[in-house]
């Protein structure tokens, strides 16, 4: 933008259209974090409290029901399998999931793996609607900071590509930048791409 600004002479406006860009952005993140927390709570507050009564008051309900020698439900028998289980290897299981996190986090860093994980956003249903949203919002606002500085639509997509969050947007970003110098519509572009 900058470049673009000094070559153009527009280089204040086009300052001010990436700070306006930005502050939205920001916004629009922390929106989406604040909006993110209730669930996030609900469900931590949901795990705690299962483990809570699968490792330690529910075995001793079964000791209770033992002694009456009653045959226990399928459903007793497998709460108690897990709390057997999470007694006598919860600390394998918590490094586990730590290990895993981490590599997730590494894996999803990395280029060659980056755009699987960043695929696999697109089909997880919880993400799904928030990864393409996001990333729609960018396009739009970066794409109308772009033609508002006279960029050429085809060197707009290709600079649009590079803001975007998410390697599939990118890609189709940087398509649609191609598709337009041979001369295809943008709508075209925007419809084919299924995003």
């Amino acid at each position: 933008m900058v470049k673009i600004g000094e070559s153009s002479g527009t280089l204040e406006k086009n300052l001010e259209h990436v700070a306006s860009e930005l502050e939205r952005d920001h916004e629009l993140v922390r929106k989406i974090r604040g909006a993110m927390i209730y669930p996030v709570i609900i469900l931590l507050a949901t795990l705690v409290l299962g483990i809570g009564l699968t490792v330690f008051i529910l075995p001793k309900i079964v000791d209770m029901f033992s002694s009456f020698r009653l045959e226990l439900p399928l459903a007793t028998k497998v709460f108690l399998g897990i709390a057997n289980f999470l007694i006598d290897y919860g600390v394998y299981l918590l490094i586990g999931i730590i290990i895993f996190v981490v590599l997730f986090k590494i894996l999803s860093k990395v280029n060659p793996t980056r755009a699987l994980f960043h695929k696999f956003y697109l089909r997880f249903p919880v993400f799904k609607h928030l990864v393409i949203n996001l990333n729609l919002a960018r396009f739009c606002r970066s794409s109308s900071i772009m033609l508002q500085s006279g960029v050429p639509i085809n060197e707009a997509m290709m600079i649009v590509s590079e803001a975007l969050g998410n390697a599939a947007f990118q890609k189709f970003a940087h398509q649609a930048g191609e598709q337009i110098i041979k001369g295809q519509l943008l709508s075209v572009s925007l419809a084919e791409s299924g995003l």
